[in-house]
């Protein structure tokens, strides 16, 4: 817990300074600007938080690896909490849960996919989401991770849901 507490701070230290400046009503008065600057700094936090996993998935050493992967992890929730209406909030929150079930963080996974399929439920049925099949992958996720702790009953029903929604995709 206190891991997840000093990642959670230190994660926010970093752009403290950048959003006091969003702050700053004469600053941001251009509603143009303002916009962009908001795009930005989602797009960066963003990408300051998946160069933490991509550092993960690149170290040799297996502490490191899990330390990163759970940090980054942390800290795409974090995200999701901050800018919960990005764009990039449903790919956050699917990195999230690969990463507890790489981790083996199965309670965390279970938790984050629940999450991505009722928040961003819109979201991840078109556009890019649709093509890089996050609800699909996530559904079907979802199944193997109640059958891995053996809520047996659970698995079925979200088999079964993926079966019924991705039917013509079964051979």
């Amino acid at each position: 817990m206190k891991e997840r507490l000093e990642c959670v701070v230190s994660g926010r230290v970093q752009g403290v300074m950048f959003r006091d400046f969003t702050k700053r009503k004469e600053l941001m008065g251009d509603v143009a600007f303002a916009k962009a600057v908001a795009r930005f700094m989602e797009g960066a936090t963003f990408k300051n938080v998946d160069a933490v996993r991509t550092a993960a998935v690149a170290s040799k050493d297996k502490a490191e690896k899990t330390r990163l992967g759970l940090e980054a992890a942390l800290r795409f929730e974090a995200f999701i909490k901050e800018f919960a209406t990005s764009d990039f909030a449903p790919v956050a929150l699917w990195n999230a849960q690969q990463i507890y079930a790489v981790e083996d963080q199965i309670d965390l996974a279970i938790a984050t996919a629940d999450q991505l399929l009722k928040q961003y439920a819109k979201e991840i049925a078109g556009g890019d989401n649709l093509k890089n099949k996050l609800e699909e992958t996530t559904i079907r996720d979802l199944a193997a991770y109640h059958e891995k702790v053996a809520n047996y009953p659970k698995a079925a029903e979200t088999f079964v849901r993926f079966a019924d929604k991705y039917k013509d995709l079964i051979m």
